[in-house]
């Protein structure tokens, strides 16, 4: 999986021995996003750029190759346009 902050997109891959294949693709919820973290079946997106920095939340099916948007998953980041926002993580 991987951010194109050119496109506002998120791309969702499949491997294939040396090889990848695009499987899905779809907005990011913002604009230029600079970061994406999996875990479990969630995927989070931070958007930082735009007048709302957020983040977003999709849920992966591997299954069917594809990433859904969790409705009402996103979420503004305190500080507005000022917000700069480089990554998102997990924390145990």
């Amino acid at each position: 999986m991987v951010v194109n902050a050119g496109s506002i997109e998120i791309s969702l891959f499949r491997t294939h021995a040396d090889t990848l294949e695009l499987v899905d693709k779809v907005p990011s919820g913002g604009v230029m996003p600079p970061s994406i973290s999996v875990r479990g079946g969630l995927v989070y997106v931070v958007n930082a750029a735009g007048t709302v920095t957020n983040v977003t939340a999709f849920r992966l099916n591997q299954g069917q190759g594809r990433l859904c948007a969790l409705p009402q998953s996103i979420v503004a980041l305190p500080g507005g346009t000022n917000a700069k926002p480089g990554e998102v993580v997990f924390t145990p």
